[in-house]
């Protein structure tokens, strides 16, 4: 979280939904799963229904733009994650 420095809050928002969405040891499937009985959407499938004109995204980004952006901080996240589970 240290790479965020000041702006670490705006991670939080993707290590949560790590560990929402990552299924536990013990029963097999992921918190989400247990509390809402359905799989959580992700990214590809916003983006599945952002290409078929299901549900539009804001523009603010290109798509390459956001994923790459997405990307990095989703591995950073991984990353604190699998530090701190030890």
């Amino acid at each position: 979280m240290r790479e965020f420095g000041r702006s670490w809050h705006k991670a939080i928002q993707f290590l949560v939904w790590v560990l929402r969405e990552s299924p536990n040891e013990t029963t097999g499937v992921s918190p989400f799963v247990l509390q809402y009985g359905i799989h959580p959407h992700g990214v590809l499938s916003l983006l599945k229904d952002n290409w078929t004109g299901f549900e539009n995204l804001p523009k603010s980004k290109t798509v390459e733009t956001y994923l790459s952006d997405l990307k990095k901080t989703l591995e950073k996240t991984r990353e604190f994650a699998d530090k701190m589970q030890k």
